[in-house]
């Protein structure tokens, strides 16, 4: 799913549509299993249908957005994580927002969309512009054709309306307003003083039976991974490309054909100010011819910078043609006359424009017969992987077919699963990627595996030749770092022994000024501080929290920025906020959104309750095995 349909901002409506509204299948009262079903149809919310391509196209988008995020997820631990029910139950909440705006006869109209779509800011280009290129490339990546996108912004707009319908005019009670005011405006002022290593001394070295009593208890910590040795043979279009087979006249006319691809087009910063008839537009366009700045007219319609910039953008870069024509059209500080454009008549401005160049012919001449060389050989690729497939099945290595073929391969002595080898260095340029060593630590010595995809239009092939189980390392190969680690945890032991003494004293009786006289260290002090601060200097997020654990006087230990370091604080007073102070807008805004989400999970699962929800769990299992899950 696109990560952003649209820019609504951080409120409670666009967590709904990014997929933070999930209701539990607990909520729609239904039976499993139901009948009558349309063999493309997944589920039903009254009249709204959920087709199973639908589910197919949702799961596998998110199942590849959480594969992003945390790695390598196989289907198996996708479905313990519930994200296939995930997935259908915001399907099915979505289907129910849709069978109720019908009803409403709620929608949006194909203007207003377009004009929704150009101003999204994911598809801004370099200049602010709306970039086609950015909006496809989006579309690519999530598997959504352009038709399919503008479908779900049409819904997503239309379901707006409704959860805009919902959270208006919400406000939070003044009980919780009052505790969220108390809460963030308190403030604090802390004495602290912080013990380093050095305040530990020197905690000698363990004793063999000390150390190997410390190394049983830490094995894991030491252990060695499974490891992979791997032979990788790569295909690509660019080893395949024969430049010096290029003909010149090719070249050339490639130039001739795409000379703008070579240069740099030109630029200028164009704003533009719609108008809601033609009348209003002629009048607005005779102020400026009677020496009216384009300023002033923004100014008396109320407009800022922000609602009429498109920013420095390149003609192509521009979506209306008619707004196009006009901006290219104008000289450096130029403004146009009415303008017909999409969205209604437009008075176009222009300023910092910046011409185009053009490179020479002879500056790109290799760089284009290398493009052609390459998108040549892109067939080549298809026939040598025919041909390494023969071969394989014919039963030679991969290395007898890579010398044979004059094919780049590529022997990994070990790597594990995160790509590591058996020290713990990271494997350089280790062809696929995180793509390979998923399918190698699927695979097993001896099996054929199937091609991968590599870069644009390349194959990779591999073998596993050698599999070395995780193991658990002797205490030999590791000594030092055991050694190391058990001087570290000495370390941190001693320091929180000694700083608990302090903070007894501390309670006792003696000042911290005292103790930091007596160790050589300066006690620090730091003055309003609040729940909600941002911990800075040598005040920790530990140090934070701990200075709100306890009325004034109260002396607490904790850890300090750095590690092992521990600090004892001391609350050397507490101001509470004035009655009638705001509480933090932040918090507040919070607050309200998550009554607004109550209340949309609430209407949905009402909804569902009414219209009355079916899912063909026959269709939903077959579908699941069909995407692997």
């Amino acid at each position: 799913m696109l990560t952003k349909l649209r820019d609504i901002g951080k409120t409670w409506i666009f967590k709904v549509f990014m997929g933070l509204l999930v209701l539990s299948f607990g909520l729609w009262g239904i039976a499993d299993i139901f009948r009558g079903f349309r063999s493309n149809t997944l589920a039903t919310v009254g009249g709204a249908e959920v087709t199973v391509e639908a589910f197919q196209l949702r799961y596998t988008r998110e199942l590849r957005n959480l594969q992003a995020r945390v790695g390598q997820v196989t289907d198996a631990q996708a479905r313990t994580l519930g994200l296939p029910d995930r997935v259908l139950s915001q399907m099915l909440a979505e289907a129910a927002m849709r069978a109720d705006a019908q009803n409403l006869g709620l929608g949006i109209s194909d203007s207003m969309l377009a004009e929704l779509i150009a101003r999204d800011p994911n598809f801004r280009g370099t200049g602010g512009g709306f970039d086609r290129n950015a909006f496809l490339a989006t579309l690519r990546n999530n598997n959504l054709s352009e038709s399919s996108y503008v479908a779900l912004q049409r819904e997503l707009e239309t379901r707006r309306q409704i959860a805009s319908a919902i959270g208006a005019g919400l406000s939070v009670p003044k009980t919780y307003s009052d505790a969220l005011r108390l809460y963030g405006g308190e403030e604090r002022s802390i004495d602290f003083l912080i013990l380093g290593p050095a305040q530990a001394g020197d905690v000698g070295a363990p004793g063999e039976a000390e150390l190997a009593a410390y190394y049983e208890t830490h094995k894991a910590e030491w252990r060695a991974p499974e490891l992979r040795s791997l032979t990788v043979v790569t295909l690509s279009p660019e080893q395949l490309a024969r430049p010096e087979d290029v003909s010149e006249e090719d070249v050339r006319a490639r130039y001739e054909a795409n000379k703008t691809a070579y240069g740099t087009p030109a630029t200028r910063r164009v704003r533009q100010i719609v108008f809601p008839d033609r009348e209003s537009a002629d009048q607005a366009a005779a102020r400026i011819k009677g020496g009216e700045s384009f300023n002033a007219v923004m100014a008396s319609r109320n407009l800022t910078d922000a609602d009429v910039d498109l920013g420095v953008v390149t003609r192509d870069k521009i979506v209306d043609p008619a707004i196009a024509e006009a901006a290219f059209s104008l000289p450096d500080g130029g403004t146009s006359d009415v303008v017909q454009g999409r969205f209604g008549p437009t008075v176009v401005s222009v300023s910092e424009v910046t011409p185009g160049s053009q490179k020479a012919y002879e500056e790109v001449r290799d760089q284009i017969r290398r493009e052609i060389a390459v998108r040549q050989a892109a067939a080549d690729v298809i026939a040598m992987r025919d041909t390494v497939e023969d071969a394989r099945a014919g039963g030679e290595s991969l290395s007898e077919i890579a010398a044979k073929h004059n094919l780049q391969l590529r022997t990994v002595e070990s790597v594990d699963q995160d790509g590591k080898d058996a020290n713990g260095n990271a494997v350089a340029e280790l062809p696929g990627g995180s793509a390979l060593l998923s399918a190698a630590f699927e695979s097993d010595v001896g099996i054929e595996n199937d091609p991968l995809p590599l870069g644009d239009n390349g194959v990779l092939w591999f073998e596993v030749t050698k599999v070395t189980a995780a193991r658990d390392r002797e205490l030999s190969e590791v000594r030092d770092r055991v050694i190391e680690a058990w001087k570290k945890e000495a370390v941190a032991r001693k320091l929180e022994e000694r700083a608990k003494e302090i903070a007894d004293r501390v309670r006792g009786g003696t000042s911290l000024d005292t103790v930091g006289d007596e160790l050589g260290l300066t006690v620090e002090s730091v003055t309003g501080l609040r729940r909600v601060s941002d911990p800075s200097g040598n005040v920790s997020p530990s140090m934070l929290m701990a200075a709100f654990t306890g009325p004034e006087g109260t002396v607490t230990v904790t850890a300090a920025r750095e590690a092992p370091s521990r600090a004892i604080i001391r609350v050397k007073s507490v101001v509470l906020p004035a009655p009638d102070a705001k509480p933090d807008a932040q918090a507040v805004g919070q607050v309200r959104d998550g009554i607004a989400d109550d209340l949309l999970q609430q209407y949905i699962a009402a909804l569902q309750t009414r219209l009355g929800v079916s899912v063909n769990q026959t269709a939903l299992q077959q579908t699941l095995a069909a995407t692997g899950s």
